[in-house]
């Protein structure tokens, strides 16, 4: 399993959630790379349950209530 996953949202559509990755970094690109076509995105972090605000307005509507959100 990998470790971290892209997640983005629109007003049309809602959570999407996108592929996994093996690192950040790779996750933080590939989030970074849905902007202008998506409202916002995070990276969410399998094993800690934290989600990392990539750009837009990341809420609670994204994750459930135990997810931690870092921006």
């Amino acid at each position: 399993m990998r470790r971290y996953q892209v997640v983005t949202y629109c007003d049309e559509c809602g959570t999407d959630e996108k592929m996994d990755f093996n690192t950040l970094a790779e996750a933080f690109k590939d989030a970074n790379s849905y902007h202008g076509k998506e409202d916002a995105a995070a990276v969410y972090d399998y094993y800690t349950g934290i989600a990392y605000a990539v750009f837009g307005l990341v809420g609670q509507n994204m994750f459930s209530d135990s997810v931690k959100i870092v921006y």
